[in-house]
């Protein structure tokens, strides 16, 4: 019973703590993905916002380097901290950076690659997507300054430019370790609390279901107690019940014959003389009364029918009514005088006869 209780115990906590730890990895990577796409959507909004500037910009007149001048003193009187922007050609070189040094710079090839939202699984090299000249967002990543920032690419309308607005993810990933140490411990705390609760339930339904099983397992010895008591009495009973003697010593003519009780179909008193007829006929006589042989009898095998006979279940052959409420007996050996079951008498007899 322990062992089945602590093997319930333990896969309970090994459940609670698989299910906790994919809930935990389930609700950061949620957090993380809602976080990642906040940001993408911050710079889309300043991707576009920054094409469409410099569009109406050239729409008004304003000569292309005029143009880029112009977004270039803005671009260096802004930071490069966490989100900055710049321009690129479909070629891939820089055309405005805040940080002036790195304009004209043309990228490499394999620089850095791009991956998209909608699947992850996807990489793109990041210079093929300046290349095709196409609106395009993602995880952008820079190979050799082991760098991971959120991008997203806007052209400028005809022109062969392309506005980057960058979003770097140092300040996603504090925000992202603090949330994930809150939650970590979140969950341990709901973890243990689950633990103890669940516990403390199984050991009160565990103690409860104990404490049933042995009240019915103490039933159970006292009904067998009980019923050996009642074996045990009635054994006393029946052995008291035996016969003091096995045979009689009764009388034919001059001779003393012995009559074993087993074998004596039935008596009965004629003239004030007890007569005794075995299963074979033969009949003898006893100088005893009807009252002290039936003392001697077995009662499951001889009942007393009446004041002159008493009969062995053994010797009965058939029971008839007689009258209307009375009972006959038709014995073997047949009997010379009539064995009467009285009214009084039926329902005993019944129930005697019922016993065996």
């Amino acid at each position: 019973m322990k062992k089945t209780y602590f093997l319930i115990s333990f896969f309970i906590v090994a459940a609670l703590a698989v299910t906790h730890y994919l809930a935990f990895i389930f609700i950061y990577n949620s957090f993380r993905y809602d976080l990642l796409e906040e940001d993408l959507r911050v710079a889309e909004y300043q991707s576009r916002l920054i094409s469409e500037m410099v569009s109406r910009e050239l729409e008004s007149g304003s000569t292309q380097e005029e143009a880029k001048a112009k977004l270039q003193i803005s671009l260096e009187r802004s930071s490069t901290g966490p989100v900055f922007i710049c321009m690129f050609n479909k070629e891939g070189k820089e055309i405005c950076h805040p940080n002036k040094n790195l304009v004209g710079i043309t990228i490499a090839d394999d620089d850095s690659t791009v991956k998209s939202f909608s699947n992850l699984d996807l990489e793109r090299n990041f210079k093929s997507i300046l290349n095709t000249y196409t609106a395009y967002g993602g995880i952008h990543t820079i190979k050799d300054e082991n760098k991971t920032e959120v991008i997203y690419l806007t052209p400028v309308r005809d022109t062969d430019w392309i506005i980057a607005s960058h979003v770097n993810l140092i300040s996603l990933e504090k925000t992202l370790n603090a949330f994930k140490t809150k939650l970590l411990l979140l969950f341990i705390f709901t973890w243990v609390c689950s633990i103890v609760l669940i516990l403390f339930l199984i050991n009160f339904l565990y103690q409860r279901y104990f404490s049933k099983i042995t009240k019915e397992n103490l039933k159970i010895r006292d009904e067998i107690l009980e019923k050996q008591s009642f074996e045990v009495a009635h054994e006393v009973v029946k052995e008291e019940e035996e016969p003091i003697v096995k045979r009689f010593l009764a009388e034919k003519g001059l001779k003393l014959i012995p009559v074993e009780i087993e074998s004596i179909a039935f008596i009965y008193l004629d003239n004030k003389i007890v007569y005794v007829v075995d299963i074979n006929g033969m009949k003898s006589t006893l100088n005893m009364s009807l009252e002290e042989i039936f003392q001697t009898l077995p009662k499951d095998q001889f009942f007393r029918v009446s004041r002159q006979v008493i009969l062995a279940l053994k010797s009965i052959q058939n029971i008839e009514k007689y009258g209307l409420t009375q009972l006959k007996a038709i014995t073997h050996p047949v009997s010379e005088v009539p064995i009467i079951i009285s009214k009084a008498k039926v329902s005993e007899f019944k129930s005697w006869i019922g016993k065996k």
